[in-house]
């Protein structure tokens, strides 16, 4: 018996498997990661430490050395290099084949943390792993003609960042370009001196006195009360009153060595939307996410923001999902020209519009022939 033969006998069958396939397919299709990148785990996992201001020299053998000597045992590592800046540096490791890149990455976070004892105090340090996911997908520009740059940096970092993270895939959401506010000491040498004080005593006193925390509950009634200690270096007014040390039993107050003023954090970096200073807000999203679905709710999550804060403005600077619809866009085109082009050929030739119509399908061979 003949395969066509085969084919014909079995039609409602094959019509069967091939609808059930087609709906497995189209379901499958609403679940996979919709990215314009394929979902890659390199094996790789850098890790970046950042301790300040400190000098390059001394960021080297007090930060970049002691983390690769302890990232060096990590199971699976092949090889370490390293980028030291002023601050801060940038390690990446390299993994052997076959390695569990989120268990890696696990063990990478952990031992860091465990080398933390040895580097300076202030030292912030993060793991991530190298993956396609981790480029951004958006990003937003935010700029106000009205707000000065620091209070739009406080905007995106208290309300904007929380915001966008709830939304469902996203990973990360980082931001360039912000002033972030503080408050900066500038130390008389002179007065330091004569009261037989250093810099490191100054700022652990500073240090010490910049805290909130609770210190229990006081039981009023039939109601508990929380009680909340709140130190001198929350508050500007209140600076000058922190006590940094003593002079032949005399308390040294922080006024008395230094003149404090308010200031902004330098990042080194500075961004613009539409020709004015701005905040660059970066969204990465999940290995499993959908960056049409993230876009689509980041736009939505935007649209109430503006309504509430008419004085911000919110630039589209890069949209991961545009590339993404035009691909599919040109997918779609692609097939619809191809069957056009297909359904003309075959009507070219034979000449039948009924014909034309199922010329997909193949009929079955007459048997008296045989």
């Amino acid at each position: 018996m003949s395969l066509l033969r085969r084919l014909g006998r079995n039609r409602a069958a094959i019509l069967w498997l091939t609808a059930a396939g087609t709906m497995a397919g189209g379901w499958i299709s609403t679940r996979i990661p919709v990215s314009i990148l394929p979902e890659v785990a390199f094996r790789r996992v850098g890790v970046i430490a950042r301790a300040s201001d400190l000098p390059v020299e001394q960021t080297l053998t007090t930060l970049t050395q002691p983390l690769e000597q302890a990232l060096s045992g990590v199971l699976g590592v092949e090889r370490i290099r390293s980028q030291t800046s002023r601050g801060g540096v940038e390690i990446d490791l390299r993994f052997s084949e076959g390695t569990d890149m989120l268990r890696a990455r696990d063990l990478v976070q952990a031992t860091a943390n465990e080398a933390r004892r040895d580097l300076p105090e202030s030292t912030e340090i993060e793991a991530r792993l190298l993956a396609t996911s981790v480029f951004p997908i958006l990003t937003i520009g935010v700029s106000s003609q009205r707000r000065p740059l620091p209070e739009v940096s406080d905007f995106v970092r208290y309300e904007l960042a929380p915001e966008l993270r709830m939304i469902p895939g996203v990973q990360r959401v980082e931001f360039d370009g912000a002033q972030i506010k503080e408050y900066r000491l500038a130390i008389d040498p002179q007065a330091l001196l004569f009261h037989k004080l250093d810099l490191s005593t100054v700022e652990a006193a500073v240090r010490g006195a910049n805290v909130i925390a609770s210190s229990g509950a006081v039981q009023d009634g039939h109601q508990l009360v929380l009680t909340v200690v709140e130190g001198d270096g929350t508050q500007l007014s209140s600076l000058d009153r922190i006590v940094v040390g003593e002079d032949a039993g005399i308390p040294v107050t922080l006024e008395s060595i230094a003149h404090v003023e308010p200031a902004v954090r330098e990042d080194f970096k500075r961004a613009a939307a539409n020709g004015v200073p701005a905040v660059l807000v970066s969204v990465s999203r999940q290995p499993s996410g959908n960056s049409v679905e993230i876009s689509r709710d980041v736009a939505t999550k935007l649209d109430g923001i503006a309504r509430a804060h008419p004085d911000l403005t919110f630039a589209n600077v890069y949209d991961q999902a545009d590339l993404v619809k035009q691909a599919a866009a040109a997918i779609r085109d692609g097939i619809l020209v191809g069957v056009a082009l297909a359904i003309a050929i075959v009507f070219f030739f034979i000449r039948d519009p009924a014909a034309t119509l199922v010329a997909a399908a193949e009929r079955e061979p007459d048997e008296r022939r045989d």
